[in-house]
């Protein structure tokens, strides 16, 4: 037997002894025993005539017993089984197994061997390789060849719950217990055998089966999230994927994988890619799967030493402190609330305190920072027993106006979309700490894919009602723009703003320099820099934005063709129609940007904008512009060359540098407007500011006639004037103002 130690029993003793813990009074809610994953088999002996076997194995343990599945015509099967036997903590009988290949009279023996336990401590797991020998008392009929090849298992030690201790698991009542959260999210790389049916994610843990919503379409997206509670980390998921007919009367089963939780830190999320295969269709493609692992009774407040992500800049350092006056959500007038917090692809939580309106955690997050421009999202959620949770409230704070204080701040809960203050108050503690120019080398790098969130909104009517206004408010701001420039060139302004235009046009293309271009944006971009201290609110409404609503994971599925019909066109349509309502929403987005580039909303952005432009400007003032040209085609043609037919692939380009436009990323960075509102927290006067509300005041202008007086009248009501504005306003369909604003009208 050959057995080798991985790093299981270091993270074990790094987060939790199993010898001590403390279980229930009762002895029927846990049992102590072995987990057997059964792997492959290798150079198996051949037993039929076509020079191939049909093996499968017998597994012992005292009195009990284990059969796998039998793999046809094969001598390298691949069984990914696993089992568990019972046994005492004392025990020192070995684990034996038996070779046997399957005919269709009876079976013919192909092996034995065995593997002793018994030094094998609670919670640790190794990866043992039993070499098969002929140990039978009369070697007849003889086996064929003495190297009868060798099996390779996975056996962990640890206690397996029963129904009571399932129950106590899943109230947290088990120290040392953890919640592995598995957030599966597609299939990839989806190969020509992969069938164009609905399909599905089974994960099998222990002896207990999980299963993922079903996904239409190929490829499949689930992006759902399966909490699963259990104790210790000595144990192996193994993930299927299934197909479903259109009928729904079979499934098929095409792929396996497996993940050794023993392998994993506490409180931080893995990224993990499966290459699935199948025994007769071959390579089907990717699963992408993140793995995160929390405890369930516990909130340390000693991070472990996280291992460096790709690209990553910087660390954040986030402790969630506790809420205060939150809304009751039980029947007791009680709430069971619980932290979720997100940042990028990292989706950690806090335990669940039972019965408390004002809970309080201390518990303190790692979290790798990839993109700077990144905002951090917390959601505080309320626990039931049927495992769905209900909606508290959320904070979204942006990475650019985290500052380097230890200070406890405490913001507000807002609704789901941000839009809207919610009841409640959380307290938290921001460090962050980064690399500069690592942060600003990612500004102009592709964002990286959030992997749990839907790249495009599902379709929603106020969403899309909401991107025609905005859209409507840059094309207005733009027209506006041309009108003017029209209205100089007839001299219909006037004698000296049309003669001034015309003077400053031949100045600028008589004497003008290609420099002055970055310069000028320069000298735009310091004004807003030093002048504006903070970014002023947005007023709108952000419909844009979703959450999906654990009460609503759980969809009916059709049991009729016809209803499939139906629903398949159905998702036709409504892919249509958020195709529309995206484009619509990016192109509005567009214009927002550059309106927020342009006033310093995120002074990190306009810093390193303002470099830039003032690098260009000493470029383009020393080195000719046609120089430039020439040496910019030069190096990409050259480029091009090398790393198409380089023999080598010395040049072969990054996948995270395929052709980025670096000036379009970074001004992706930049918040539109319903960003501004989700970040903002009092929104008094945020429509005297909002990019809309100066789209309506200049029209308001321009519609309303010319009028001297702008005084109240002595009984404190609106004058005519105001009562005409009024009347302007409502036509143009604005909502309502408070009354310090009518007052001021």
């Amino acid at each position: 037997v050959i057995c080798q130690r991985g790093t299981a029993s270091a993270i074990m003793a790094a987060h939790t002894s199993m010898s001590d813990v403390v279980l229930s009074s009762s002895s029927t809610a846990f049992t102590t025993g072995i987990s057997v994953l059964v792997d492959h088999g290798r150079n198996l002996i051949p037993r039929d005539r076509g020079g191939t076997s049909d093996p499968y194995i017998i597994f012992h343990l005292e009195h009990q017993k284990y059969k796998t599945k039998v793999k046809r015509k094969t001598l390298n099967p691949k069984w990914l089984e696993e089992f568990f036997f019972s046994c005492s903590e004392t025990c020192t009988a070995p684990l034996q197994l038996d070779v046997y290949d399957k005919d269709m009279v009876g079976s013919d023996y192909m092996g034995s061997g065995c593997f002793d336990f018994s030094g094998l401590d609670m919670g640790e797991t190794i990866d043992v390789t039993v070499r098969l020998t002929d140990t039978r008392k009369k070697k007849k009929p003889p086996l064929p060849s003495d190297e009868l090849g060798v099996i390779s298992l996975t056996v962990t030690r640890y206690r397996e719950a029963t129904k009571h201790g399932r129950k106590m698991l899943k109230a947290g009542e088990v120290e040392g217990s953890v919640k592995v959260a598995f957030d599966i999210v597609t299939l990839e790389n989806i190969s020509s055998a992969c069938p164009s049916a609905d399909s599905y994610v089974r994960i099998i843990l222990d002896k207990y089966t999980y299963r993922t919503r079903t996904a239409h379409g190929n490829p499949p997206e689930w992006r759902q999230r399966l909490e699963i509670p259990v104790l210790g980390q000595g144990h192996h998921a193994r993930f299927e994927v299934v197909y479903s007919t259109p009928c729904g009367t079979s499934e098929m089963v095409f792929c396996h994988a497996t993940v050794d939780i023993a392998q994993l830190l506490l409180d931080f999320t893995y990224f993990r890619r499966f290459s699935l295969e199948d025994e007769t269709e071959g390579y089907i493609g990717d699963l992408v799967v993140l793995v995160t692992i929390n405890e369930l009774n516990s909130d340390h407040n000693v991070p472990a030493a996280l291992p460096p992500t790709p690209q990553q800049c910087g660390m954040l350092e986030l402790t969630v402190h506790g809420c205060r006056n939150l809304p009751s959500k039980d029947i007791g007038g009680t709430s069971d609330p619980f932290v979720i917090v997100t940042l990028g692809n990292s989706r950690l939580r806090t335990t669940t305190k039972y019965k408390n309106l004002n809970p309080m955690w201390n518990k303190t997050f790692l979290l790798p920072v990839v993109d700077i421009s990144d905002a951090v999202r917390i959601i505080v959620w309320d626990e039931d027993k049927n495992s769905k949770f209900q909606f508290i409230g959320s904070v979204e704070v942006p990475l650019m106006r985290v500052t380097d204080s230890n200070d406890v701040v405490e913001l507000p809960l807002k609704n789901r979309h941000l839009s809207k203050l919610a009841q409640g108050e959380i307290s938290m503690t921001f460090q962050l700490s980064y690399r500069t120019m690592q942060a600003y080398r990612n500004l102009i790098k592709p964002r990286p894919k959030k992997l749990m969130c839907p790249d495009r909104p599902q379709f929603q009517l106020s969403t899309f009602t909401s991107n025609v206004k905005r859209l409507t408010t840059v094309l207005t701001v733009l027209a506006d723009v041309v009108h003017t420039v029209q209205a100089l060139r007839h001299w219909e302004m006037g004698f000296w703003p049309s003669f001034s235009a015309m003077v400053l046009w031949v100045f600028v293309f008589s004497y003008g320099e290609v420099w002055w271009i970055p310069l000028i944006l320069s000298g735009i971009l310091m004004h807003h820099y030093f002048t504006c201290k903070s970014p002023p609110p947005i007023e709108g409404e952000d419909p844009e934005f979703s959450e999906d609503d654990p009460d609503e994971m759980q969809s009916s599925e059709p049991h009729r063709q016809k209803s499939v019909s139906l629903l398949r066109k159905y998702h036709a349509m409504q892919r249509v129609a958020q195709m529309v309502q995206n484009h619509v929403g990016d192109a509005a987005a567009l214009g927002e940007k550059l309106h927020n580039l342009a006033r310093s909303t995120v002074p990190l952005i306009t810093r390193f904008v303002i470099v830039v432009m003032l690098t260009a400007t000493l470029v383009l003032y020393l080195v000719p512009v046609r120089m430039l040209l020439i040496g910019y085609g030069v190096f990409a043609f050259t480029k091009a060359g090398l790393i198409r037919y380089h023999p080598f692939g010395f040049f072969e380009r990054p996948p995270e540098w395929t052709s980025p436009n670096a000036a379009l990323e970074l001004l992706w960075r930049v918040p539109a407007d319903p960003d501004l509102l989700r970040w903002h927290v009092d929104k008094e006067d945020a429509q005297h500011h909002s990019l809309f509300a100066k789209v309506r005041r200049h029209l308001l202008r321009r519609h309303q006639p010319q009028s001297t007086s702008r005084v109240r009248s002595k009984h404190n009501g609106p004058t005519s004037s105001a009562r005409s504005e009024l009347s302007a306003i409502a036509s143009l369909n604005v909502p309502k103002a408070s009354p310090q604003k009518i007052s001021a009208v």
